[in-house]
């Protein structure tokens, strides 16, 4: 008879930790899908915010108010970028994988101006993974020093290249932009000098506590902006 009890009771104690666990896995699927959607409908209304600052570019008679919306337009598909790779099956939601970003944020910054643009070449093949609150920095960052170079290194449909190099030393990130267009002023290359892009790329990189180095070649300008790697902990959905 003791014996009967006890193969009940641990049947009963067996049937409520598994009934436990089948709705902590269904709260565990529920919450995914709910990160899965807010993730998408932030990159949706990221995208739609960019695609407005587009159209009135398009419709602004100023060149200089027009290049400036652009710009605006440019730095927000690429924090959408970034939100694009939180949501979908393997997504891993506080996690970006930064090779993948950065070349989706290189393509995604050549002009769309006909032949004569500058090449492009990528050299990222590290696989690293970087927490979002380093992610947006990065892809603000390069999409910057991208933008920089096309329209300041390459005037009047000048040829040319432009190169992105991603690299990992010990804990520290090292990402390289250069191009061989006209170089930059030497007041420009200096701590301070520049437009707000540029020095919006500063003030990021302040926040990653990382360095931005700035090199005049002959021909051309080179961007190194190494920062320390974040130890992270993926959340896998």
């Amino acid at each position: 008879m003791l014996c009967f009890s006890t193969v009940r009771r641990l049947e009963r104690d067996y049937l409520a930790e598994r009934a436990e666990g089948e709705a902590l896995a269904a709260t565990l699927q529920e919450n995914r899908i709910l990160l899965d959607e807010v993730n998408h409908r932030v990159k949706n209304s990221l995208q739609i915010v960019a695609n407005l600052l587009r159209t009135q570019a398009m419709r602004h008679r100023s060149a200089e108010v027009r290049q400036e919306l652009l710009d605006s337009s440019s730095r927000v598909l690429a924090i959408a970028e970034v939100h694009r790779r939180l949501y979908g099956e393997g997504a891993v939601y506080d996690t970006v994988e930064l090779t993948d970003l950065i070349r989706s944020i290189a393509e995604n910054a050549v002009p769309p101006t006909g032949g004569a643009e500058p090449a492009m070449t990528l050299a990222t093949g590290t696989l690293l993974s970087a927490p979002v609150d380093t992610a947006v920095p990065v892809a603000l960052i390069v999409n910057e020093l991208l933008t920089n170079s096309y329209k300041h290194a390459f005037p009047d449909g000048r040829r040319g290249r432009v190169t992105v190099d991603m690299a990992v030393a010990g804990n520290e990130v090292r990402i390289d932009v250069a191009d061989d267009g006209i170089g930059l002023p030497e007041e420009v290359a200096g701590s301070s000098g520049g437009g707000f892009g540029l020095n919006t790329a500063r003030n990021l990189t302040r926040q990653l506590r990382g360095r931005l180095e700035i090199e005049r070649l002959t021909p051309g300008t080179r961007f190194l902006l190494t920062f320390p790697m974040k130890p992270s902990a993926p959340t896998q959905a």
